[in-house]
């Protein structure tokens, strides 16, 4: 039978039709971009993928369509100001879980793979046609922290989570034990710098060339722990006088942490913005030490990369994969008076964090993420 829009006898005939949909997806920088590239990527060179399309934020200066052999990129979604009025809010929303449905069956896609944080009424919606089966990808505890409903991940036919802290609170949840899926980021090792590269880099970004510097990299908000992080680099400094502070990393306006930052006097402290992943890695690499103080994690990339190239990093608190490998460069907890004292304690130790990185292998990575497509697809 020919495969047209859905019916339970369509779904498995071929080569597989994907809708991947997700919040960040390069040139955009951050975590979800670099994960759902990587699986863009791999997918794509399979034969049993037949098309990949790829739903995500509109962003000025970049077309809103672009199209290389297998895959499509659609930048139709709405980005919303963290300080966005309630209606706008849910009109954005609303504009989400609307352009989920209309591409899944504009595109007759067999399968949609989608970032949690996208849209939450939108899974839900598409979780109750039943057709095509939804796939529902958890890369932090947001929603914990939010505490939102966890119902429309529930009613997916599987749910991706990114870390064990995430299948922990979902299994809490009452979400169905086999359709947790707990598998890792997939990392590629990134390539070290020359120190020609690295003291270009350091010129461009007005960062001094003689002086060592605690990094931090990731989005510049409260829930990361930059508040905290500012506050106890104030009392690391007065012990560590040689050193700086480096934010990199992207800030929406109006949001509290990206404003105090601004807003800063102090000369040591360095607000680089957002940087191309290649730029970020460098300033990982020339980093003393890379602090993650954030409350929303699940296995944080940034942490997995400062590992990878050999830097010193605090992790935060409740990654169960980080607390088992490496629990001294774990913070027990985000008061700045800890941060302080563990800062203090690893710029003056030879102690290097180790993490098998093996797990994170990509091709391991999307092999399991294929088998979960079979899983539900039957294909």
């Amino acid at each position: 039978m020919e495969r047209g829009h859905y019916t339970d006898m369509t779904v498995g005939r071929a080569a597989l039709r994907l809708l991947m949909a997700t919040p960040l997806y390069p040139p955009r920088p951050g975590g979800a971009a670099g994960y759902f590239s990587t699986l863009v990527q791999r997918l794509a060179a399979r034969p049993d993928i037949e098309r990949i399309v790829v739903l995500t934020r509109a962003s000025r200066g970049l077309p809103w369509r672009e199209r290389r052999d297998k895959v499509v990129v659609l930048r139709l979604l709405p980005s919303v100001p963290g300080v966005a009025s309630r209606p706008v809010r849910m009109m954005a929303a609303a504009a989400i879980h609307g352009f989920l449905l209309l591409t899944a069956w504009r595109w007759r896609v067999d399968l949609v793979h989608v970032h949690t944080m996208l849209s939450r009424r939108g899974l839900d919606v598409l979780a109750r046609l039943g057709s095509p089966p939804i796939i529902a990808d958890m890369r932090d505890l947001a929603a914990r922290d939010e505490g939102v409903s966890v119902a429309p991940y529930a009613r997916c036919a599987a749910l991706i989570c990114a870390s064990e802290n995430i299948a922990e609170f979902l299994r809490s949840r009452a979400v169905p034990a086999e359709r947790l899926h707990h598998i890792v980021i997939p990392l590629e090792l990134p390539r070290p710098r020359t120190a020609a590269e690295l003291a270009a880099l350091r010129r461009t970004l007005g960062v001094p060339a003689d002086k060592p510097y605690v990094c931090f990299a990731g989005a510049v908000t409260t829930a990361k722990g930059v508040m905290e992080l500012l506050d106890a680099f104030g009392a690391f400094a007065a012990a560590q006088p040689d050193f700086h502070l480096v934010l990199a990393g992207p800030g929406r306006p109006g949001e509290a942490a990206r404003e105090r930052v601004q807003r800063s006097e102090d000369a040591r402290v360095h607000y680089v913005g957002p940087l191309p992943h290649e730029q970020m890695l460098a300033v990982l690499q020339d980093a003393a030490l890379v602090v993650l103080p954030s409350r929303t994690e699940g296995l944080p990339r940034v942490c997995l990369e400062a590992l990878a190239l050999g830097r010193k990093v605090l992790c935060p608190p409740g990654v169960i994969e980080l607390e088992r490998a490496c629990p001294e460069f774990v913070l027990p907890d985000l008061a700045p008076t800890t941060i302080t004292a563990a800062m203090i304690r690893a710029v003056r130790s030879d102690a290097i964090p180790k993490y098998d990185l093996t797990p994170h292998d990509p091709d391991l990575v999307i092999e399991r993420v294929r088998q979960v497509y079979v899983r539900v697809t039957g294909s």
